[in-house]
């Protein structure tokens, strides 16, 4: 079988993607709320992580009990 050639974007959508991608930046970092500390969005997404793997799949049974309960952040 052949290699297919990648397909391109187009070099309009690469300059909308850049200007797009430019101006999210500029905004997180405008942004004046207070940073999040790194070892604390750690902490949520391994617990918010631990939850969704709890979920069965389709062929299981649930669990008894699912931890629903994420941290909550201190502001």
């Amino acid at each position: 079988m052949p290699k297919l050639a990648p397909i391109l974007p187009a070099p309009a959508s690469v300059v909308a993607y850049n200007d797009y991608v430019r101006q999210a930046v500029q905004a997180a970092l405008d942004d004046p709320r207070p940073s999040i500390p790194h070892e604390e969005a750690k902490l949520y997404f391994a617990h918010k992580r631990a939850i969704l793997l709890q979920r069965p799949t389709p062929n299981q049974e649930p669990p008894a009990k699912l931890a629903t309960d994420l941290p909550s952040r201190k502001c």
